[in-house]
């Protein structure tokens, strides 16, 4: 091969490299505290949105805990009321789409929109800020698509501010009682110490923000100390999740950070 030869194919392999290495664009929201009845604004962000011509998706939250107000703080120029889909927002549902032939780049941590919203729900509950195809597909194209890049989109949740704890211990003495989770946040597992003041049957069920179960099963476990690990392997991706232990006496809910 010649000298030409092999530089060009050093270039090509460099160039194939900068492209494997580029950054991956990526969504998301905040997860805080919020007092009850307050007006919050939730911003939607964004990093790596680099010469996009096309961005949708959809944003839930639970409607009992979070009341729909209006969207503000559009961080493109041309984005416009008819880009969001908003028949759905009073049931926790909003879509968002825009596309424009000239590609557009923006700062790492921009506010692509942001969400406000009144604060309904009871001290103590939680939603999350998930990102879903419901209404509006995940979709994003660059100036380089086909194919579709696939962005991380990293939930939020807003905790109603009021109790310390999303966990429920019931005051029984036949209550599952939660000893610690540790760690959480986690990126890798996460284990539940529980104390069973009897033999019993528990049934297991994680779920993403927004309800949908990823993971259940029922254990058989006998009075005492028990240990229960939850690896990352469950989770489809960073983001606020629900682990539910419950049996035929009691039940205890635990909120989990995955990242």
């Amino acid at each position: 091969m010649t000298k030409k030869g092999i530089k060009l194919l050093l270039l090509a392999a460099c160039c194939s490299l900068a492209s494997l290495l580029q950054a991956q664009i990526s969504f998301f929201a905040p997860t805080l505290t919020a007092e009850p009845g307050t007006i919050i604004t939730i911003p939607i962000k964004t990093d790596n949105y680099s010469d996009i011509i096309a961005a949708s998706f959809s944003i839930a939250w639970d409607s009992t805990v979070l009341s729909f107000q209006s969207i503000q703080d559009l961080g493109i120029d041309d984005l416009e009321d008819n880009n969001f889909g908003i028949t759905s927002a009073g049931s926790g549902k909003l879509g968002f789409l825009w596309f424009d032939l000239n590609p557009i780049s923006l700062q790492d941590n921009t506010t692509l929109f942001s969400v406000t919203f009144k604060v309904t729900g009871d001290p103590g509950s939680t939603s999350a800020i998930a990102f879903t195809d419901d209404p509006t597909n995940k979709e994003v194209l660059d100036v380089n698509s086909p194919p579709n890049l696939t962005p991380d989109y990293i939930s939020g949740a807003i905790t109603v501010a009021g109790v310390t704890s999303v966990s429920s211990q019931p005051s029984s003495t036949k209550a599952i009682k939660l000893l610690g989770v540790s760690p959480n946040p986690f990126s890798e597992e996460t284990t539940f110490t529980i104390s069973l003041p009897k033999a019993q049957l528990l049934d297991i069920h994680i779920a993403d923000g927004v309800g949908k179960v990823l993971y259940k099963e029922q254990q058989y476990r006998l009075q005492g100390i028990h240990r229960l690990t939850f690896t990352k392997e469950i989770f489809e991706a960073a983001g606020v999740y629900y682990a539910t232990i419950s049996s035929a006496d009691a039940s205890l809910t635990q909120k989990l950070i995955f990242r």
